[in-house]
C-alpha cells in the first residue's frame, strides 16, 4: 500500500512538473510577444514622433509663405487702387481735354 500510494504521489509530482513547465513555456512566449509588441510600439512611437515634427516644419514653412504672400498680395492690392484711381484721373483729363477741343473748334 505505501508503494501504491508512492507511486501515486510520484505520477502527480511529474503531472505538476509537466504543467509547471508548460506554464513556464507559455509565460516566456506571452514575455517574449509582449517584449516584441512593445518594441514595435517604440519604433512606431519613434516613427510618429518624427512625421509630427516633420508635419510641423511643413506648416511653419507654409505659415511663414503664407504670410509672405498675404503681404505681398496687400502690397498688389493697394498698387492696384493706386493705378485705377492713376487711370480715373488720367480718363477725367482726357475728357476735359477732349471737351476743351471741342469747345475751341
Amino acid at each position: 500500500m505505501c508503494n501504491s500510494v508512492l507511486t501515486q504521489e510520484e505520477t502527480r509530482r511529474k503531472h505538476l512538473e509537466v504543467q509547471v513547465s508548460e506554464l513556464k513555456a507559455k509565460y516566456e512566449n506571452a514575455f517574449a510577444e509582449c517584449r516584441d509588441a512593445r518594441t514595435q510600439l517604440d519604433e512606431l512611437v519613434g516613427k510618429r514622433d518624427e512625421e509630427v515634427a516633420e508635419l510641423r516644419h511643413s506648416l511653419s514653412t507654409k505659415e511663414a509663405y503664407f504670410k509672405e504672400m498675404k503681404y505681398e498680395n496687400g502690397k498688389l492690392e493697394l498698387e492696384n487702387r493706386e493705378l485705377l484711381a492713376s487711370l480715373r484721373e488720367l480718363q477725367k483729363l482726357r475728357s476735359r481735354d477732349r471737351e476743351a477741343l471741342r469747345y475751341q473748334s
